[in-house]
């Protein structure tokens, strides 16, 4: 049977009994390491006093460091996909946010006047109205709304006019607009009907004029 070769090279000194101290001196502590941080640190010095060193020492130290660096990758890899510890979801927008702006809205009145108010009044979209659907998205009311308005041409509108009427229904709400803002097809499936606070309803809807002093301002009639 022939004789187990000795499994380290000269570059990483004599095996166990053969005489002479290792060529390679590592720092101090650094026998406290992993075997595969002792390989890594040893890996450069060795590779290069011993460009000539065998076969399999080159290939173990090769995968000494592959396992190190796999060893990282989980880590690096939850902190790519998880982003910073703690990090808070970001909340998804609602009409409290002002998301649309005065402008539209005031277009909104002139599709509500001239198409609307054949069938209905400002007061049917009031606070009732509006917590009918809380819950649900701004896109879904759109949707309902092209699904059967006008009456008698459901559909038939173009769909700024629909974006410009819900602003205006929104408006009627006391909900903040935002001159930055405009509900589009595209955002109003992301956001989320809420209903104006209890303090905002005082205030006069788009298009009123102030109450008198000394009067109240009601909210909107429910339907």
């Amino acid at each position: 049977m022939l004789a187990k070769r000795p499994f380290r090279s000269e570059a990483f000194g004599p095996a166990a009994g053969t005489g002479d101290p290792p060529a390679t001196v590592i720092s101090e502590g650094t026998d406290r390491m992993s075997p595969i941080k002792r390989s890594v640190h040893c890996l450069p010095t060795a590779l290069q006093e011993a460009p000539a060193a065998p076969f399999a020492i080159r290939v173990c130290a090769a995968i000494a460091v592959l396992a190190a660096a796999a060893a990282g990758a989980p880590v690096a890899a939850h902190a790519q996909e998880g982003g910073a510890p703690g990090a808070a979801a970001e909340e998804a927008a609602t009409t409290l946010d002002g998301v649309y702006s005065a402008a539209q809205a005031d277009r909104g009145v002139e599709v509500f006047q001239n198409t609307c108010i054949e069938c209905h009044f400002e007061e049917d979209f009031g606070q009732a109205f509006l917590e009918s659907w809380v819950g649900a998205t701004v896109g879904n009311l759109m949707e309902d709304i092209i699904a059967t308005m006008p009456e008698d041409n459901p559909g038939g509108l173009p769909m700024a006019n629909y974006l410009d009427v819900i602003a205006y229904m929104l408006s009627l709400n006391s909900l903040p607009s935002d001159d930055g803002a405009e509900l589009t097809e595209q955002n109003v499936v992301d956001i989320e009907v809420r209903p104006s606070p209890p303090a905002a309803r005082a205030a006069p809807a788009h298009g009123a004029s102030p109450a008198p002093a000394g009067k109240v301002v009601s909210p909107p009639l429910a339907i």
